[in-house]
């Protein structure tokens, strides 16, 4: 009977072993959690031999204390499975701001063996971040290492540490906590804790459940506490904006926008001071300067040119932009120093520019509590008696029309109440439409035709057109480069050009192409800069047959490409079959008609709905796939002659 009993142990511990879970330290470094638990929880929700990794818990503590200062503290639990995961969760960089907070390490260790593998001080190390080396202004801030020691697979690994503001230098702060993970999690939590005094309303997404409340220990602090779990890992491919379909919590120590807005916008403008010497400058840079428009551009391509875009967020220096004098004369900057420095030269030269906030996908984002968490990045707005233009630091770049705004939520600090969608997408259908009338015949090396060129709403391109230089006809050049290689415009007109449509008529001309090995002519019709495939977001990936994240998209969308040949002396080999697809993301169809003489080939896709969830992506990827197809674009001639001696 001992010798079973001894038996079973073995197998029993073995088991457990090899599953990576605890056996003598079932319990977190805190008391609070029992890791055997969790990995068994983890055990019974998910394939664990599937993950590179599973989080067993992620949880994050954010005090505000009463006297103004942030105490943050991380600790996570996280099961290693593959080599992948290794990689992942191996090693942990975390930036933090030297000069302003302190970093202390509560736990870093690996179960393997039945033991815990803790890490020494050899395995702590403080870094400048590599982007921030040429960047001495920006020296404040380190990256800590902190490296596990004993990893094998599998094993578990535990890491907390607590980042602690040193002194009062924030006018508040925010933010907001999703659930899920890159990868699944048994446990995902999210605590607050406020003075009694100034605790704020927190808005939480749908389907989060109501938080445990409760004091602190001396009774001055509120905390709530959110746990949610097992949750899958986040839905792939990853967007712009995960809240807008992912359990979350939205938090901040700002009573309401106004407070927050002024705040922002006072430090962005006491940073807009210039000297003498960069006065100067600009004054001979804008010197034969016609418009406001071109006084913009001139201020957005000098910025380029004379500073170096530092790509590291700006989300560490809120309250303390670089004057952008100093911007200027070190020749660097991130995007909140540049857009400051931006906002410095614009206001001089006449124009106004104010700090603006645009969320990166479309549509409505909550706004009951002030939070910049879904808002994007800071860039400038600038206005004038002839622009209205957005100016993006990081590249620089001016951004004119209403394309770049249409169904975004925006928001500029101390100037707007809340974060809003001041210009809404139509319901009906954006539009570009391309006509193209060419001649091809066996003479000659070249072929010349003129095009029709519509666009409209938030497929206008007006903003890529406007100028006083060449800005138009490289533009349309583009279009027809993108559409026929090597076509060139050599004439256009506007029939209307605006804000909300642009209409033109142009020439062209192209080298023949050349024939391929059967003597056949090859005439490849591609994507026209601007277009349908400009509008689509990064995440769609046309090799996945399926996606869990939903598709966001900025308008409805119907794009037009249609070429009328004259044959000639000319006759067809290849042209795209006819097709027709309807399904509920929307519709394509080639058409082709011929007679003796004359060619007409059209395609035409159009986008039905601006938000596709993740089950009609097929859907959408069935038109996206039949449109971009190679036998949908290509068409392949041959003389006359030839063709009839063949026979």
């Amino acid at each position: 009977m001992k010798t079973i009993k001894l038996y079973l142990l073995v197998i029993a511990t073995v088991t457990i072993t090899l599953s990576g879970a605890p056996v003598l330290a079932q319990q977190s470094i805190t008391g609070e959690d029992d890791i055997a638990q969790l990995l068994a929880a983890a055990e019974k929700e998910f394939d664990l031999t599937k993950y590179d990794a599973v989080i067993l818990l992620d949880e994050i503590s954010n005090q505000w204390t009463s006297d103004h200062r942030l105490i943050i503290t991380v600790h996570r639990i996280i099961r290693i499975g593959t080599d992948i995961g290794v990689e992942t969760y191996g090693d942990h960089r975390i930036p933090y701001d030297h000069d302003n907070c302190t970093f202390k390490v509560n736990a870093l260790r690996t179960w393997r063996d039945n033991q815990w593998w803790e890490t020494g001080e050899t395995g702590i190390v403080e870094t400048l971040p590599s982007q921030l080396r040429p960047a001495y202004a920006y020296a404040n801030m380190r990256e800590m290492m902190l490296l596990h020691n004993g990893i094998e697979i599998p094993c578990i690994l535990e890491v907390s540490y607590t980042i602690e503001d040193n002194r009062s230098f924030r006018g508040g702060t925010e933010g907001m906590w999703l659930f899920a993970k890159e990868h699944p999690v048994v446990k995902s939590r999210f605590s607050l804790a406020m003075p009694k005094d100034e605790v704020r309303p927190v808005y939480s997404s749908p389907g989060v459940p109501d938080p445990e409340k409760g004091l602190s220990e001396d009774g001055k602090y509120e905390t709530l506490s959110w746990t949610m779990g097992p949750l899958p890992a986040l839905p792939v491919p990853h967007t712009d904006d995960p809240a807008r379909y992912t359990p979350h919590i939205i938090w901040s120590t700002w009573p309401d926008w106004t407070t927050l807005g002024n705040y922002i916008k006072g430090s962005f403008g006491l940073a807009q001071v210039i000297d003498s010497s960069l006065t100067t400058s600009l004054d001979s840079l804008l010197r034969d300067s016609r418009t406001g428009p071109e006084k913009a551009s001139l201020i957005a391509a000098f910025i380029g040119e004379r500073t170096s875009f530092i790509n590291y967020s700006d989300k560490f220096w809120p309250a303390s932009p670089r004057a952008a004098i100093s911007v200027y004369s070190s020749a660097y900057g991130h995007r909140l120093d540049r857009a400051v420095l931006a906002a410095a030269l614009f206001n001089k030269a006449g124009l106004t520019a104010l700090p603006v906030f645009i969320s990166n996908e479309f549509g409505v984002i909550e706004n009951t509590v002030p939070s910049l968490a879904r808002l994007g990045n800071i860039g400038v707005w600038v206005s004038g008696p002839d622009i209205e233009a957005y100016y993006d630091p990081e590249e620089s770049v001016l951004q004119r029309g209403l394309a770049q705004i249409t169904g975004r939520t925006i928001w500029s600090p101390g100037t707007d109440e809340k974060p809003v969608i001041r210009i809404r997408g139509s319901s009906e259908y954006s539009r570009m439409e391309i006509i193209i009338d060419l001649d091809i015949d066996s003479t000659g090396d070249s072929i010349t035709g003129k095009g029709f060129f519509y666009t409209d709403n938030c497929l206008n391109v007006f903003e890529r057109m406007e100028g006083l230089d060449s800005e138009a006809a490289d533009f349309l050049n583009e279009v027809m480069s993108g559409l026929i290689d090597g076509a060139e415009v050599t004439d256009y007109s506007f029939n209307r050009f605006d804000i909300f449509n642009v209409t033109a008529g142009f020439e062209f001309g192209m080298k023949k192409p050349e024939k391929d090995d059967f003597e056949r002519l090859p005439l490849k019709i591609g994507n026209p800069a601007g277009g349908l495939y400009d509008h689509l977001p990064a995440d769609i990936l046309l090799y996945e047959a399926t996606r869990m994240s939903p598709v966001s998209l900025q308008c409805l969308m119907r794009c037009s490409i249609e070429l009328r040949i004259k044959l000639n002396d000319m006759v067809s080999v290849y042209l795209p079959s006819e097709i027709k697809v309807e399904n509920k993301a929307g519709g394509f169809a080639m058409s082709v008609k011929q007679d003796d003489n004359r060619l007409d080939v059209k395609r035409e896709i159009y986008i039905s709905r601006i938000d596709i969830e993740p089950g009609l992506w097929p859907d959408l990827r069935t038109l996206l796939l039949a449109d971009s197809h190679e036998q949908n674009r290509t068409l392949l001639f041959k003389t006359k002659e030839k063709t009839e001696n063949k026979k």
